[in-house]
């Protein structure tokens, strides 16, 4: 999408795109695949090996490899929770204190992400007042 835009150094309307594009990668978990393609609006971004939906990890994110089924259970966890690589803080943020650098069990991540969407609310609710 397109839209003009007041540019007031130049004093003249441009055109601009109405958002950014970025090639973020996508994970699969039905076949614990990973690619890259621009963010989707629209539709569902679908598997090119399976055709299954997969998920918007962000552009940072790496993907376990495909035997490791402990790592693929866990960036699923941080998937259905909304929590993704899409900046450099985020990375260190998962690595650091919701995985705990891959050593963590699952219950344990789980634990954490419970403990970091809490956090959450609670500075929501606070701003609120």
């Amino acid at each position: 999408m397109i839209r003009k835009e007041w540019n007031e150094h130049l004093q003249i309307a441009e055109w601009q795109p109405e958002h950014l594009q970025y090639r973020s990668k996508w994970a699969c978990f039905y076949c614990r695949t990973a690619f890259v393609r621009f963010q989707s609006q629209q539709q569902a971004v679908r598997c090119p090996t399976c055709e299954a939906i997969t998920s918007d990890m962000g552009y940072l994110f790496q993907p376990p490899p495909k035997h490791n089924k402990k790592a693929w259970a866990i960036v699923q966890l941080l998937a259905k929770h909304h929590i993704a690589y899409h900046r450099v803080g985020a990375v260190a943020f998962i690595n650091a204190f919701i995985t705990e650098y891959g050593k963590s069990p699952l219950k344990v991540v789980q634990k954490n992400i419970d403990l970091y969407l809490a956090d959450q609310k609670q500075d929501v609710a606070t701003h609120r007042v």
